[in-house]
């Protein structure tokens, strides 16, 4: 008899589980990541441009997505591109355009994504911005601020003579 009436216990256990509601019953997964906002790209920016100005390239370099570092190593001479990034960044800041009180304008934010233009008046600079938004924070896919011995912003033929160390 205790087994029988523990086999029907267990059915009646097993046939609530089964019954259990559908998906549509959980409660909707809210998301506790603030939003990303035009006030983190300028941010991230002006973080960015201080780092460069510096000649720091772990920080500059931990602004920057994958992107970002991939067009700040392209400047290097094709016998130094398997530098880390921030040793890019620490060889190519000489030369870079020291922005002094940048002007960040024009923040459009949509969704991950972001685009800004930088500004800034002593020397007289101007140049777009291209952020995503990854781990919780802005990240810098077109880096502003380097240039080609000629003054062009970076593009398809980057290259900047370094002297070796």
């Amino acid at each position: 008899m205790r087994a029988a009436t523990l086999t029907t216990l267990l059915l009646a256990v097993l046939a609530l589980a089964a019954c259990g509601g559908n998906d549509d019953d959980k409660p909707p997964v809210i998301s506790t990541e603030a939003p990303p906002t035009a006030a983190g790209v300028r941010s991230a920016v002006q973080d960015y441009v201080a780092a460069l100005n510096a000649g720091d390239g772990e920080r500059a370099c931990a602004i920057l997505d994958d992107r970002g570092k991939a067009s700040v190593i392209a400047f290097l001479p094709s016998d130094q591109e398997r530098l880390s990034c921030a040793k890019a960044i620490e060889r190519l800041a000489p030369r870079a355009v020291k922005i002094r009180n940048p002007k960040i304008a024009d923040v459009n934010v949509a969704g991950r994504s972001a685009t800004a233009t930088i500004s800034a008046r002593n020397p007289n600079y101007s140049s777009g911005v291209l952020l995503a938004y990854e781990d919780k924070r802005w990240r810098i896919a077109y880096p502003p601020g380097l240039q080609t011995k000629s003054g062009s912003e970076p593009g398809p033929a980057p290259g900047v003579p370094l002297e070796q160390d």
